[in-house]
Parts: C-alpha cells; sequence; structure tokens
C-alpha cells in the first residue's frame, strides 16, 4: 500500500543500491510473520530486532546457531545477492563475438555444473529434514 501511494515513486528516483537494500529489508521483515506463531510474537520479534526490548545474551549468543554450514550459507547468500551478477552474464556473453567461444562454452557449462550442485545439494537437504512443513499450512 505504501509503495502504491507514492513510495514507489520516491524509490524510483533513487540509485539502484538504495531500491536493492530497500527490497532486501522488506523481505527480511516480511518472512518474520511467515516464521512467527501469532502477530504478538511477531512483533515482539521485531522490536527485539531493534533494540526497543533486551534479550538474555547469555541464551541467544551467536556460536549457539552457527557452524560452518549456517557461514557458507551466509557467504553464498552475500555473493548471489551482489548486482555483480549480470555483468558477468554480460560478459560472459561478449566474449563469442571475440572467437573466444571455448571459453564462453566452458563458463557457461560450469555454471550450469555449478546450479545442478547446488540444486543436488538442496534436495539432498531437503531430504534429510525429518519435517519440513508446507510453509502457508499455518495461514
Amino acid at each position: 500500500m505504501l509503495e502504491r501511494a507514492g513510495l514507489g515513486a520516491f524509490l524510483e528516483r533513487r540509485p539502484a543500491i538504495v531500491r536493492h537494500l530497500y527490497l532486501l529489508l522488506v523481505v527480511m521483515l516480511g518472512w518474520v510473520f511467515f516464521r512467527a506463531a501469532n502477530l504478538t510474537q511477531a512483533l515482539d520479534y521485531l522490536g527485539t530486532l531493534f533494540g526497543l526490548h533486551s534479550g538474555d545474551t547469555r541464551l541467544h549468543q551467536v556460536r549457539h546457531f552457527s557452524d560452518a554450514e549456517v557461514w557458507t550459507a551466509i557467504a553464498c547468500g552475500c555473493i548471489g545477492a551482489a548486482p555483480w551478477l549480470p555483468r558477468t552474464v554480460a560478459w560472459w556473453k561478449s566474449l563469442a563475438p571475440n572467437g573466444r567461444t571455448r571459453l564462453s562454452a566452458a563458463l557457461e557449462y560450469a555454471s550450469l555444473g555449478l546450479l545442478a550442485l547446488v540444486f543436488l545439494d538442496c534436495a539432498m537437504k531437503l531430504a534429510a529434514g525429518s519435517y519440513s512443513p508446507f510453509i502457508y499450512f499455518r495461514f
């Protein structure tokens, strides 16, 4: 509603990095409502997220919830969310007219192979999980 009321037009006049950060913020805050059991819990979580409530720092330390797999996922997410990916794709496509078709094809096959490995890893993680309910079932 806010975007239709004028925020969208305001954001269109901003640099791409501002629009990208806005999108990430809205998505991350929106997922709180999918995770919380009810609206009160979601608002409490958001309040704690922005420092309006104090949490018990002895119970909720980063080292208790992170391991190598979590940090790898965070790094992959940061790399995947960066806007350099479209530039890399444009560079790959520019290699073919310059007679570098082998390099272009090798990079394309490597990217497809990497994507297939990511898909396979995700499928294995889902299959290994004990219970994965449909996210919209709560609604």
